[in-house]
């Protein structure tokens, strides 16, 4: 895995959700997921 936040980011950007490894990477890096999932998720459609 790269970058887990540029994977995540563009991810929510394309509607989908990063798997839960990506989740567990950021939530260790200190990421506040929830937060960034609400800045950046577009949903489908």
């Amino acid at each position: 895995m790269d970058n887990p936040l540029q994977t995540a980011i563009a991810l929510w950007r394309a509607g989908k959700r990063p798997s839960l490894v990506i989740f567990a990477a950021l939530n260790e890096q200190g990421y506040n997921v929830k937060t960034l999932e609400r800045i950046y998720y577009r949903s489908p459609g």
